[in-house]
């Protein structure tokens, strides 16, 4: 009998749909939950983030990076994101490098918004398809020291 693929979904603040495994945020101490951050500079819509949450962060101009990984047991995984608006005097590009399982795939994603009014949101910041079926770390740090990256992180779904 063929194995049937699911797709399963790992939610920034409630983790992985089936086992519960939770993204671990590093460093912690400069991650916020985005629907209660009154000191955050961006306020997307909970109405339209997946699961009502996202989590926030920034690598401030000759900051340390921030990153999040995430750890699955599947064929394929994407990762979403939401973007703000230009704001004046915020950090609102995306400058991300990623790797997973330390290595075996690599790759960037950048992107700087075009609007001062819309927040894009379902943005996907990472795909990786045709994995092995066997249990993969995902690590996405931000990569701008010099102009700042956000990196607000609403969810993964793997296959």
């Amino acid at each position: 009998m063929p194995q049937v693929s699911v797709n399963r979904t790992i939610d920034d603040q409630f983790g992985d749909s089936v086992s519960g495994v939770l993204p671990v945020y590093t460093p912690l101490s400069v991650w916020n939950l985005g629907t209660s951050c009154p000191d955050c500079e961006v306020h997307p819509d909970p109405a339209l983030a997946f699961n009502h949450t996202w989590h926030d962060s920034s690598q401030f101009p000759g900051g340390a990076p921030v990153s999040l990984t995430l750890q699955f047991v599947g064929t394929a995984i994407s990762v979403f994101c939401i973007v703000p608006p230009l704001a004046p005097n915020v950090i609102s590009r995306y400058s991300l490098n990623y790797n997973l399982d330390g290595g075996a795939a690599t790759g960037t994603f950048s992107l700087s918004p075009n609007s001062t009014t819309a927040f894009l949101y379902n943005v996907s910041v990472v795909a990786l398809q045709a994995l092995p079926n066997q249990a993969h770390t995902l690590s996405i740090s931000t990569d701008d020291g010099i102009n700042g990256s956000i990196f607000l992180f609403d969810y993964a779904v793997y296959t």
